[in-house]
């Protein structure tokens, strides 16, 4: 499926969400209980969210130091334009303009940056299914039964991946023996660059040679995802909303599986779908969950793309090349 197609899934997927999202709420009473919270409770949210990311570029930092020397300034500057550009693009391309970026701004392979990017994510998905499965003790009563068997099976694919990519850096020589095999179908000018491309990628694993290193990241995983947490809660806090730690939880975990569907720019709608049925879980009324939504989705939308915005003009280059060299890049 090419990307035109998943584009169009994205906006579908969009669409039916911010439809689910709204249905059944009272637009006279979202907007009396947006204009009734102290519009002071965006900052303490924005600053827990700016402390989630500089913890991720420091995370980053670590995970491209086998590629060469990169600073925790040059890695959050990256983030903030992929970050950027997911609010802007669909189907989570700013994860490519991040690798773009970073390789652009610090000299390290594209390729091997995205590799990092993948072997990142799968450290999220691990820390996501460990508040998954706090979430799972506490509002277990809340949820259908397929919920904790989803969350098994996301488990056991998390481990796999770690160690399908454990066993691609251990194995390194074999797996390029058997890559070279495999395209080996390919012309002899694209072979040799396909080839270098995969080397590169391994490269990018190289994160999980080191069991210290690994265990900054995942300790890093951990904290990030908490200051997201505490964003939440500055949310729950704002909006007078029950039992606000554990919601703050509730709505890390399923506001980070609402956004992995296939969406368009910004994750609009399955962000609040995410969110409202978080809260309705908890007996909060739709109305003033769809309130608590759109009201984080702005603190975060707005500053984190002006801020994108300024660092992609300070690096002067167009999101158009950055996805379409990455996307060959790793395509």
């Amino acid at each position: 499926m090419n990307r035109r197609w998943l584009t169009l899934a994205g906006l579908v997927v969009t669409i039916v969400s911010l439809v689910l999202a709204f249905k059944g709420t009272d637009p006279h009473a979202i907007w009396a209980t947006l204009s009734q919270t102290g519009i002071w409770w965006a900052f303490p949210v924005l600053g827990a969210t700016m402390l989630s990311i500089w913890i991720r570029a420091w995370r980053w930092r670590l995970m491209l130091e086998p590629l060469g020397e990169v600073t925790t300034g040059e890695t959050y500057r990256a983030t903030m334009i992929g970050f950027m550009a997911n609010n802007v693009l669909p189907m989570r391309l700013g994860e490519l303009v991040r690798a773009y970026s970073i390789g652009r701004e610090a000299g390290v392979s594209k390729s091997a940056a995205f590799a990092t990017i993948v072997v990142e994510r799968a450290f999220d998905l691990f820390a996501i299914l460990l508040f998954l499965a706090f979430v799972l003790l506490r509002f277990s009563e809340h949820f259908p039964a397929w919920v904790s068997v989803a969350g098994y099976v996301a488990m056991a694919a998390c481990l796999g991946l770690f160690v399908v990519m454990g066993l691609l850096r251990w194995k390194r020589d074999l797996t390029m023996r058997m890559f070279d095999r495999m395209i080996q179908w390919l012309p002899s000018r694209l072979r040799l660059r396909v080839f270098g491309l995969m080397h590169r990628f391994l490269d990018g694993l190289e994160v999980l040679s080191k069991a210290h290193r690994i265990l900054y990241v995942t300790v890093l995983s951990i904290a990030c995802w908490l200051a997201v947490a505490l964003s939440f809660l500055f949310t729950a806090y704002a909006f007078d909303l029950p039992r606000p730690w554990e919601i703050s939880l509730l709505l890390v975990v399923l506001t980070a599986l609402a956004v992995m569907l296939p969406s368009g720019p910004g994750f609009v709608g399955t962000f609040e779908m995410g969110v409202r049925y978080g809260l309705t879980l908890v007996k909060v009324d739709e109305s003033r969950a769809l309130s608590v939504a759109i009201f984080y989705h702005a603190v975060q939308f707005i500053p984190i793309t002006l801020i994108g915005f300024y660092h992609l003009w300070r690096q002067n280059f167009s999101l158009r090349r950055a996805v379409e060299e990455e996307s060959r890049a790793v395509g």
